[in-house]
């Protein structure tokens, strides 16, 4: 799975692979590939995971509906699939700017994301969707598809992130007097 692995970039004309989303995450219900991948297969689309299995019967689930498990692999290979990828999806439950998605934001793949704190921080440069429902799921991913790639100029960092979250609660004034870092 890990070692020697090298996937092609993504070129749509004369791609090994063909045209994918990608979902990097720990394989486990709480990163909702299921509903994933059932999207992927209303749309006929090639779905690739990518994360270490935590859970062996849902990866059974997952396999059984038609993606593509790659277990763990280095951050290089990650992000080499990230970048290759038409669209990077992680409609998970709870996740607050995942890692996954500042380098997809980075790389200029375009997301999909479940509803949550994200919008904050990637405003519309994201498709958002109703994680407990794959329909929802598979609309997200056929704007994402559409979306042009809009690299940023520079990678988002956690501190970045902090940052915007900081201010936000002192807009909305949960936070009194803490000074920014910057």
């Amino acid at each position: 799975m890990g070692a020697g692995f090298s996937p092609p970039a993504y070129e749509p004309e004369n791609n090994e692979i063909g045209e994918f989303i990608v979902s990097v995450g720990r394989i486990e219900a709480h990163k909702n590939q299921i509903q994933t991948a059932m999207a992927c297969e209303l749309l006929g689309i090639n779905s690739i995971y990518i994360g270490p299995i935590l859970d062996q019967d849902y990866a059974r689930a997952l396999i059984d509906a038609g993606a593509t498990l790659l277990g763990e692999l280095s951050h290089d290979e990650t992000c080499k699939l990230i970048s290759s990828a038409r669209v990077s999806v992680l409609p998970s439950f709870g996740e607050i700017v995942s890692q996954v998605n500042q380098e997809a934001a980075y790389y200029g793949t375009p997301m999909v994301i479940g509803l949550g704190h994200d919008w904050e921080y990637f405003g519309d440069r994201a498709e958002y969707c109703d994680p407990t429902d794959f329909r929802d799921i598979a609309r997200a991913i056929a704007r994402a598809w559409d979306r042009p790639r809009e690299r940023w100029t520079t990678q988002p960092t956690w501190k970045t992130v902090a940052m915007k979250h900081l201010d936000k609660c002192r807009e909305i004034g949960l936070i009194n007097g803490l000074e920014s870092q910057e």
